[in-house]
């Protein structure tokens, strides 16, 4: 029996096939760039548009994270912070070590940010 793919991972799936050339630049990062910040992720450190840009992580912790953005003083921090990449590194190093503390991370910062946030109430008007 086949074990049904998840329709988050079949949105995902779907969107490499369309978009390629999104996916390509972030599977080729250096394997060391993507380790350190994946390492760091999992502390509850990020870095800012990755190691490249930013020399320093800034800790953010891993729950009860202030999706505010008011650990770093920069207009584009708050959006970085909700964008999510920095679950990229810690999704291309659970799939090059099998190591579930990377996946584990990723779903922290996930269900932090849900929890954090109040699900829309339509009003009904526009």
């Amino acid at each position: 029996m086949r074990k049904q793919v998840h329709p988050v991972i079949q949105e995902i799936q779907r969107q490499r096939q369309v978009y390629p050339e999104l996916w390509e630049h972030r599977l080729s990062w250096s394997t060391v760039l993507v380790e350190k910040e994946a390492k760091a992720a999992i502390q509850g450190k990020l870095f800012f548009y990755g190691e490249s840009f930013q020399k320093e992580p800034v800790t953010v912790g891993t729950s009860g994270v202030d999706w505010s953005g008011k650990h770093l003083k920069h207009q584009e921090w708050p959006a970085y912070l909700n964008r999510f990449s920095y679950l990229f590194p810690l999704a291309l190093q659970y799939k090059a070590t099998g190591k579930e503390k990377y996946a584990l991370a990723a779903r922290a910062y996930l269900q932090d940010w849900i929890s954090s946030h109040s699900p829309y109430q339509p009003t009904g008007q526009c």
